[in-house]
């Protein structure tokens, strides 16, 4: 996920990753999972085994997990 290599990369030259690009980036993806929220709960159980793993940044796990309770 771009997103990862975002961290990964700052990480790697020691800058913070929390920028506004990065800000930007995940609140797109929180509009985005809104936006299409009737196709993205259709999928939302192989998005959380291929994508949205354990092993992901909390914060971009979280964006996915907040959508996920608007359904439970």
């Amino acid at each position: 996920m771009l997103l990862t290599e975002h961290i990964a990369r700052c990480e790697a030259e020691g800058i913070d990753f929390n920028n506004f690009w990065f800000k930007s980036t995940l609140g797109r993806l929180q509009e985005v999972f809104f936006q299409h929220h009737e196709q993205v709960f259709k999928y939302v159980d192989t998005l959380e085994s291929l994508l949205f793993t354990s092993d992901i940044d909390h914060h971009i796990l979280s964006v996915f997990q907040q959508f996920c309770a608007l359904k439970a």
